[in-house]
């Protein structure tokens, strides 16, 4: 019964989960314009630190439950089509800051430059992926997309906590 909403709420009351060491700030819900009708919304763009890391990230979450990779004749296992689907918008809030208006009107709304954000989707849980022959080979064609699962989210953020970051 959970939620993207749940996830979303909790990560904006909590965002050091989403932050870590190399982002200050991460910015829920950020609209950006397409035509005057239509605009794209991914569910965080984090604000980078000055000395850890020079471009923001922008995160897109989908359930822990939604599944990672498909059976398929051996060598050939792909991902499940959220998985593609959130690839897709991944890539088009990235192209969105290809075009020098929208860089400049992001900037003069949040303050920080954008040009070519790292791409990072957060899905699943290990247990889907850990066990699956060639999943290197599977993770390259995400390119130049992250993908992190949800333990990974947490296992990220205790070894922060663990190291007294937060």
């Amino acid at each position: 019964t959970l939620r993207e909403q749940t996830l979303q709420d909790f990560l904006e009351e909590w965002p050091d989960f989403l932050t870590g060491a190399e982002y200050d700030a991460a910015f829920a819900q950020v609209v950006l314009p397409l035509d005057g009708v239509e605009c794209l919304r991914p569910d965080f763009v984090l604000r980078p630190l000055a000395t850890a890391t020079w471009q923001p990230k922008i995160v897109e979450l989908k359930l822990p439950s939604q599944k990672i990779v498909r059976d398929g004749p051996k060598h050939r296992q792909g991902m499940y089509q959220g998985v593609h689907d959130a690839v897709a918008q991944l890539r088009a809030y990235r192209r969105y800051f290809e075009d020098s208006e929208n860089r400049r009107s992001f900037y003069e709304r949040m303050g920080f430059e954008v040009t070519r954000p790292r791409l990072a989707l957060i899905i699943g849980r290990t247990r889907d992926v850990v066990h699956v022959p060639g999943m290197a080979p599977i993770l390259d064609d995400l390119s130049p997309i992250t993908l992190m699962t949800y333990d990974d989210v947490l296992l990220t953020y205790r070894a922060l906590v663990a190291r007294g970051r937060h």
